[in-house]
């Protein structure tokens, strides 16, 4: 066995005698656990040769949907939280920040925590339609700005509404509305940024605690998308003080981040370090707003004992750079600061408190395990797997990996310590998070037996024709077929209303 950096390693040998038959060698690989290594088998002597390839065993082998529902209850409810550009590392539970956000800390307290969760796009449209439909973008083709979710693509709420859940989705981004397809299968459909209603945390969870409580007596399914942290940063004024309560007269104005991050991120708009500072403040001071309205929430769902018979999935659809990568905003890269984001499940006495999970794992996960959770088969064309198992403490069998794309033509995949970006058809770049987490340095020309690793996972995954196999056959599955992208009708009053979210130049 061979690892990079280290001198090869024998890990077994076997000696026969002429004419000897054939017969199989174990080879114990549990001290390899975790790592990247690259197997070499040799045949020397007289007339010998390997009779057959290697076949790899797990010692304790098992279905994990099978096992997962061992002694298992079954969710009445599911809520997906889904906070808009929520950056991990920002986040408490992910490791050592300034921001203020305790409720999302009593979440991964009371639940568990996945610590290498990857946003499949970096950007609200096709990271929220993944999380909606189970398919990866480059299936689902919601992709660009001009395209809408096809109506050949069936979401969530659609095959729960048919199941008999009621369904609603509050949602405070433009992009996941009506003109984009986002409408279809909800018995309560709210879009404040259509409807001109106030987009703050408090609104938007007000309005779904309302809802909820008319409806808790019947299984229900509930989609709430806040818009905080998105620009326009505007955080009420004790929440900014939380990170920046020194003077400040500089050209930053809350109302105008908006316009202000686009403008910093095309080089029209010079700033000072005052004013970077005084930036990410604003952005914090966004994130402690809304894990106080988070927070009031999951209180009145607990008093209203429905955190018993509920499943509540907390994540985000992107981050946010502020100069990472010497840009600021989202949309344009696939670094971590945009596309490693939280997630969290939380199930009153049913998945264990304080369990952190080191897989990979990507927004393709969500729906098939709300189905799993409510006891119903996920659809035969989702492209992920159920977590709930991980969730349980049951171990899960293959390669662990999160993909995430920039519309289609950049492609990464995170896996274990490391992460492989490809820009075009060959030019590739690796990173290890472990040593440099923010991406600083490529490790491709010292590393080439994990870089082959990486190309070997991303290749079976970007050369699959159907994603959901491309690391667990199971034919039985009915395959959605190739989807057709749909053009999006032009609608001045949205591309207004996109504007004010900073997507669109006036």
């Amino acid at each position: 066995a061979a690892a990079d950096g280290t001198a090869p390693v024998e890990l077994g040998r076997e000696a026969l005698a002429a004419g000897a038959a054939p017969r199989a060698v174990a080879i114990d690989l549990a001290p390899l656990a975790g790592r990247v290594i690259r197997l070499d088998l040799d045949a020397a002597g007289g007339g010998v040769a390997l009779s057959g390839a290697g076949v790899f065993r797990d010692p304790q082998p098992g279905e994990p949907a099978a096992l997962a529902r061992i002694g298992q209850a079954k969710a009445k409810n599911a809520i997906l939280v889904m906070i808009d550009t929520l950056r991990a590392d920002h986040v408490p539970p992910y490791g050592p920040t300034r921001v203020q956000a305790p409720v999302l800390g009593l979440i991964a307290e009371r639940g568990t925590l996945f610590e290498r969760f990857s946003a499949v796009e970096d950007w609200t449209k096709p990271s929220c339609a993944t999380m909606l439909t189970g398919l990866y973008p480059n299936t689902h083709k919601a992709q660009t700005d001009d395209v809408r979710l096809p109506a050949s693509v069936r979401m969530v709420s659609e095959e729960l509404k048919a199941a008999g859940w009621t369904t609603a989705a509050f949602i405070a981004n433009g992009y996941v509305s009506d003109k984009f397809g986002f409408n279809r299968g909800w018995d309560q459909y709210t879009n404040f940024i259509r409807e001109s209603k106030p987009t703050r945390a408090e609104n938007v969870f007000g309005r779904a605690l309302e809802w909820i409580e008319q409806h808790k007596d019947r299984p229900f399914y509930a989609y709430i998308h806040t818009i905080d942290p998105h620009v326009p940063y505007a955080p009420p004024e004790e929440f900014l003080k939380l990170y920046d309560d020194k003077p400040y007269d500089g050209p930053i104005v809350p109302s105008k981040t908006h316009l202000q991050v686009e403008e910093i991120k095309k080089r029209t708009m010079q700033v000072t370090d005052r004013d970077k500072e005084r930036l990410v403040a604003l952005y914090d001071g966004e994130i402690s707003y809304h894990d106080g309205h988070l927070g009031s929430f999951l209180k009145r769902l607990d008093e209203l004992g429905l955190l018993e018979e509920t499943l509540v999935v907390v994540t985000s659809d992107h981050g946010e750079e502020f100069w990472d990568h010497d840009s600021v905003g989202h949309g344009h890269s696939i670094f971590q600061e945009l596309v490693h984001v939280p997630f969290l499940l939380m199930w009153k006495g049913v998945i264990p408190t304080g369990r952190r999970v080191a897989d990979n794992h990507d927004h393709t996960v969500i729906v098939p395990t709300i189905f799993e959770a409510l006891g119903l088969p996920p659809p035969d064309y989702c492209e992920g797997r159920s977590v709930l198992p991980r969730a349980l403490g049951r171990e899960e069998i293959g390669p662990h990996a999160g993909f995430s794309t920039h519309q289609g033509d950049r492609m990464a995949v995170w896996s274990g310590r490391h992460k492989f970006q490809l820009s075009g058809a060959v030019r590739g770049a690796l990173f290890d998070l472990e040593q440099d987490p923010h991406c600083r340095t490529d490790r491709d020309d010292e590393r080439p037996i994990t870089v082959r690793y990486m190309r070997a996972l991303l290749g079976s995954f970007m050369g699959a024709p159907d994603k959901r196999f491309w690391r667990h056959p199971d034919l039985r599955r009915a395959n959605v077929g190739e989807v057709a992208a749909e053009r999006a009708q032009s609608d001045p009053e949205l591309d207004r209303q996109l504007e004010a979210l900073g997507y669109l130049r006036p």
